[in-house]
């Protein structure tokens, strides 16, 4: 089934080793054919790291495109930029496109929406 591909491939791109993720997600997921399960173990794993990079790159500019204060965190204290990053992305899925979707989503997590 498509959707169950799709949110495979999702889960795998958003861990922080989608390969590891995806090996290790294909013995548990039921809801795929073999015909499906065959592809995703055939997938570059080259080609879904950097995929995987590219999608966390595009999040990381929407947010700081959006929010000044996760812009002026990620200037003054990289570090705890990144641990405020994980805990916002870890909370909240990417469901939006462009950065004014992605500031909405994170001013809601941070004010507890």
């Amino acid at each position: 089934m498509l959707r169950a591909v799709q949110e495979l491939l999702l889960e795998c791109l958003l861990a922080d080793d989608p390969v590891r993720a995806l090996a290790d997600a294909l013995p548990g997921a039921a809801d795929l054919s073999a015909e499906e399960r065959a592809w995703l173990a055939g997938l570059d794993r080259d080609g879904l790291a950097v995929t995987a990079l590219i999608v966390k790159k595009l999040r990381f500019e929407r947010l700081t495109l959006a929010s000044r204060e996760m812009q002026d965190l990620f200037d003054a204290d990289p570090a705890r930029f990144m641990q405020r990053y994980r805990e916002y992305t870890a909370a909240v899925p990417p469901t939006g496109y462009f950065p004014t979707q992605e500031g909405e989503l994170f001013r809601g997590w941070r004010d507890g929406r």
